[in-house]
């Protein structure tokens, strides 16, 4: 069984290599210099949890990359193949930054994976792992069992923003985010890293960073209803929903609730407010949310129609020093609720914005407070 185990991954790793190099013209891997092979190397390991790239540190000129070789478990044939294309996705992002975080290289990778294979049982579970836990960082530093579902941030902004052939932007950015380390030290010199590059690259053009995470944010509880951005993901079917924090129906107004599950950096949090009685014409809602000091969030209000999908929005302006919002939301009628979307931002002050690599992470609570005005 072995033997022909280590076949079919043989075969795998070079459909994944013809499909991700050849097909979509993605850069090669690096050569696994420190491991005496030029080529990228699998080796099927019994104890392996699905794949793992081991990377080693080699320098080309004035950029970081990095070559080495992987372990993949055990399987069936589509778990093969599905591990065989992580392994070279992973390994083309160790070649353009190594520094970048576990955590991101494997959401790049099944990213990737969603482009070039076919989606199976595993696939539908990291996302819903993921959709089960928004208050977990899209953007964050270990590997978790919501790190491959984030690969909907990779699918958002390919499906949203990029002109290009798929794949293209999200290998972009991670190129864009390759570092210069000084030979001796003891990490990796992130910076910029990926989060820098869409602070730099989204400024104002068409959207700043918190406006772009928070309709990011807006994408996910969206996601599988009609007209979603996420589409390459609506595979997942009702899996793929969202978990919201709370529920707060109309006919309970006034509430103040405390949010259920502080929210990490880049996470997001989403309060559904179903309206189950008539809302009149002239209907005003007026929202406060409270969170501590020192981040910031991005908070946008969702008009949703009868049929669940997206009516309107108002996003609420950014404040980057502020630890509350208030908000008034009119023009209700007809609709069938809100979704009240939050996005924590991160970061200790102006100076210092939300960096991937500065872990552990510490989430925030807070309280919303909705009421008729």
């Amino acid at each position: 069984m072995a033997d022909f185990q280590v076949l079919g991954l043989l075969a795998a790793s070079e459909s994944a290599l013809d499909t991700l190099v050849l097909a979509l013209d993605l850069p090669a891997p690096a050569p696994d210099v420190a491991g005496g092979s030029p080529a990228l190397d699998l080796y099927l390991e019994p104890g392996a949890p699905g794949v793992e790239l081991v990377a080693d540190a080699v320098r080309f000129g004035t950029f970081d990359s990095a070559g080495g070789y992987c372990l993949v478990g055990p399987g069936d044939p589509s778990a093969l193949d599905r591990a065989a294309t992580l392994c070279v996705a992973e390994a083309i992002a160790a070649r353009l930054d190594p520094a970048a975080t576990p955590h991101l290289r494997r959401a790049y990778a099944t990213h990737l994976w969603w482009i070039a294979g076919s989606p199976c049982d595993q696939d539908v579970l990291a996302i819903s792992n993921a959709q089960m836990r928004p208050y977990s960082a899209v953007f964050g530093s270990e590997l978790s069992r919501a790190t491959e579902g984030a690969a909907l941030v990779f699918e958002y902004l390919e499906s949203k923003w990029a002109s290009s052939a798929p794949g293209d932007l999200s290998t972009m950015v991670l190129a864009l985010s390759g570092s210069h380390t000084e030979p001796g030290a003891w990490r990796w010199h992130d910076e910029p890293d990926v989060l820098d590059v869409l602070r730099a690259t989204f400024q104002d053009r068409p959207m700043p960073l918190p406006v772009l995470l928070g309709d990011f944010a807006v994408s996910r509880a969206l996601l599988g209803r009609p007209g979603s951005v996420l589409s390459l993901a609506r595979w997942a079917g009702e899996l793929g929903n969202l978990t919201t924090d709370t529920t707060l129906a109309l006919s309970s107004l006034p509430r103040r609730v405390a949010f259920n599950r502080p929210v990490e950096p880049t996470g997001a949090i989403v309060f559904w407010v179903p309206f189950d009685v008539a809302a009149p014409a002239d209907l005003t809602l007026g929202l406060r949310v409270e969170w501590e000091a020192p981040v910031a969030f991005q908070w946008t209000v969702v008009r949703v129609k009868p049929d669940g999908t997206e009516d309107s929005r108002v996003i609420v302006p950014f404040q980057e020093r502020g630890t509350f919002v208030e908000q008034r939301v009119v023009d209700l009628h007809g609709l069938s609720g809100l979704l009240l979307v939050g996005t924590n931002m991160g970061g200790v002050d102006l100076a210092h914005p939300f960096d991937p690599d500065v872990a552990p992470y510490e989430p925030s609570g807070g309280t919303l407070y909705l009421t008729r005005v």
